[in-house]
């Protein structure tokens, strides 16, 4: 009889630990989701819903709006998403084509499946993004539909949680760009820093530029300069990544129809600024 209660006790107790140890590992797997996560959406080949308008910020030829993807040429744009858990919810705020922090709402977390929606505003238009995901470790895969005036449209994107340390990319840089006929060009780009957005003037052969669509995604950043005069577009789509004091990386070019995508490099003139806000 005491061998039977021993054995029971005994039973009852790795029970606990094994229901201690599920629920551990349970709250990790919630909280690997608190962090800054990458979205990157694929523009071409979205389903049409009610109308065939291309997305906000997405712009057909091979610059200004994102890197091409492989063979297929789709058009690629990259988002930073900020998740916070507390008290058992989550919450946190979408940098995305106006590059500002914005709240996101709906934020649902069920089997394995991340949902939420996201309001942008895009001059005198406000849209609403609808995001669907799957998670697996540190990485996301699922379909944003975009809501706007014009129709909606659907979206295949995947995400990762960055693991990297986010790097200070403010300062004055002197870049350095090759065309294939062996045209250069040595930019100069300023850039302050609030949060993982980046602000900065891109100063070149037609004179200074406001940059957009600028983010920081740990050691890499991303930016877009657009131009138009006397009826041409000039559109160049910039994504590398820092170390120390440097920069490398590619850079998709349209030049009033003339399209293509060439390596860069550059080096930090002035020490960093301090940044606001970061986000790690």
């Amino acid at each position: 009889m005491n061998r039977e209660r021993e054995f029971s006790l005994t039973l009852a107790a790795a029970s606990l630990v094994l229901f201690g140890l599920c629920s551990a590992q349970a709250a990790d797997q919630k909280a690997t989701l608190s962090g800054s996560w990458r979205l990157t959406l694929a523009f071409a080949g979205g389903q049409r819903g009610q109308s065939g308008a291309r997305p906000p910020g997405a712009a057909s030829g091979g610059g200004g709006s994102g890197r091409r993807g492989g063979q297929s040429g789709a058009l690629t744009r990259q988002i930073m998403l900020n998740l916070t858990e507390k008290d058992g919810k989550l919450s946190g705020d979408f940098i995305g084509f106006t590059g500002k922090p914005t709240a996101i709402r709906d934020v649902k977390l069920k089997d394995g499946e991340l949902s939420f929606k996201v309001p942008q505003q895009m001059g005198p238009n406000t849209f609403t993004i609808s995001f669907v995901a799957a998670l697996a470790d540190d990485k996301m895969r699922g379909t944003a539909k975009i809501a706007t005036p014009a129709g909606t449209r659907e979206f295949p994107f995947q995400g990762e949680r960055l693991k990297t340390p986010t790097v200070s990319a403010a300062g004055t840089w002197k870049l350095h760009i090759t065309l294939g006929d062996g045209t250069k060009f040595q930019p100069t780009l300023d850039i302050t820093e609030v949060g993982n957005s980046l602000q900065g003037v891109y100063r070149g052969e037609r004179g200074a530029t406001t940059i957009s669509n600028a983010l920081v995604f740990g050691d890499e950043i991303t930016f877009d300069v657009a131009r138009d005069r006397d009826g041409k577009k000039y559109r160049l789509h910039f994504q590398g990544k820092t170390k120390a004091s440097t920069l490398s990386g590619n850079v998709d070019y349209d030049f009033d129809g003339m399209t293509g995508y060439v390596g860069f490099t550059g080096e930090r003139m002035t020490a960093p600024q301090a940044s606001a806000d970061k986000v790690h």
